[in-house]
């Protein structure tokens, strides 16, 4: 959550008496971010990297073909000591960087990387079992080398539906220690069809309005990728135009 977040809004409403909306609702689990730096790595997987726990082994299947990178990094939530690694190589890597946008290659530039020439030394240098980890990547490429796909999650694609799977073979290797992070809250000020905050009763608190993060009930319990700053747009339109509506204040 960006520092910023620290709730003034709610507050200040809810002590005029608004109601609230899917309060309890975040966007967790969300990204996976490097421990050390707090920057989003979600990239790695993206290109065709994959997540393994502390004894080297993959615990989902890194392409989230579901459309939501939640349950991956849920999943890794639930690993050993709730951390896992991002694993991958350089031919990975030149795709990240000739692919991403600058606000990703920014993330990953700084991200805390442990770097090797080879499998087994990047497992003792991140912290990873060396045994595991090594087999992890042979039944990997094995399966992309004889079947096109992974037969221990059934991955077919970097990422969702796109873009076949390749061999992590190409040092040097890198590894990214992470853990799950939350992005963001969805519950907020709950307002009515103006933009309006209203009360428990649904009565409208004169004069005040709310939209985008502030305001809660767009989600409820499902979250869609891409509509956040959408919604946001929207109900501040409305709220904006209601609001220029009001009597000038004396």
């Amino acid at each position: 959550m960006p520092p910023s977040h620290l709730g003034d809004g709610l507050k200040m409403a809810m002590d005029l008496g608004a109601a609230t909306k899917d309060m309890g609702i975040a966007v967790a689990a969300a990204w996976p971010i490097s421990v050390k730096t707090h920057r989003n790595v979600m990239s790695v997987p993206r290109w065709g990297g994959i997540a393994v726990n502390v004894e080297g082994k993959r615990f989902y299947q890194e392409s989230c073909s579901e459309g939501f990178y939640g349950p991956l990094t849920g999943a890794g939530h639930k690993q050993p000591g709730h951390v896992y690694w991002m694993i991958y190589d350089e031919n990975i890597n030149k795709s990240m960087y000739d692919n991403e946008d600058s606000g990703h290659r920014d993330s990953m530039n700084k991200a805390d990387k442990f770097k090797a020439d080879t499998i087994k030394a990047l497992a003792e240098t991140a912290g990873i079992d060396a045994k595991g980890l090594s087999e992890t990547i042979d039944k990997y490429n094995q399966d992309i080398e004889t079947l096109g796909y992974d037969s221990v999650f059934n991955r077919k694609h970097q990422w969702g539906a796109l873009r076949p799977l390749i061999k992590i073979i190409n040092p040097p290797f890198y590894a990214i220690k992470c853990v799950t992070s939350l992005t963001s809250m969805k519950g907020g000020l709950k307002i009515n069809g103006k933009g309006q905050v209203i009360t428990q009763y649904g009565e409208a608190i004169p004069s005040l309005y709310a939209a985008g993060e502030v305001a809660g009930g767009l989600h409820t319990k499902t979250y869609l990728l891409g509509v956040m700053t959408a919604g946001a747009l929207s109900q501040g339109i409305v709220a904006g135009r209601n609001a220029a509506k009001e009597p000038v204040w004396k």
